[in-house]
């Protein structure tokens, strides 16, 4: 006759889990508590763009100021450009910097149109050599400067209107 081996062992009985307190961040948190992290996630950059779009609206008005000038760079260079100002003096001052494949429109005030006989807009690569240049133009009050920057830098176009 078989012997049986596990006569002798209790019966399993499932036993609860004990009952311990939760203290997990979200234990004595409310939906409405957790929602507004999230909320303010999802609203911060429409408010953003909305006060970039009304803030760049001014610019595309054309000059602030009646003795003021208006340069719009546009870049078609695969990298990112400096765009500088030479004044017949031989003063270099750096307007902005272009990153490729848009239009950037800046003023030039009278501290730099201003007694000057003619100036030269320059766009030099940030990560290349070389420079694409306006040579010697004369800006009046008014005036829209056009500056294209081609892909090779000799061919860069200036249209003044």
């Amino acid at each position: 006759m078989p012997v049986d081996v596990l006569s002798d062992v209790p019966p399993f009985r499932a036993r609860a889990a004990p009952k311990v307190p939760c203290r997990g961040m979200f234990a004595t948190t409310s939906p409405e508590t957790l929602m507004r992290p999230l909320a303010a996630a999802l609203l911060a950059p429409v408010a953003l763009a909305s006060l970039a779009a009304c803030g760049s609206a001014k610019k595309r008005r054309g000059p602030v100021e009646p003795d003021s000038a208006t340069l719009e760079v546009s870049s078609n260079y695969i990298g990112p450009v400096d765009v500088f100002v030479l004044r017949d003096n031989g003063l270099r001052v750096r307007l902005a910097s272009n990153v490729g494949s848009r239009v950037q429109r800046v003023v030039l005030g009278p501290t730099i149109i201003g007694g000057a006989a003619s100036i030269r807009i320059i766009a030099v690569p940030i990560a290349d050599r070389g420079v694409a240049s306006t040579g010697a133009i004369v800006v009046r009050p008014g005036n829209t400067v056009e500056f294209t920057v081609a892909p090779n830098l000799a061919a860069s176009t200036v249209f003044i209107r």
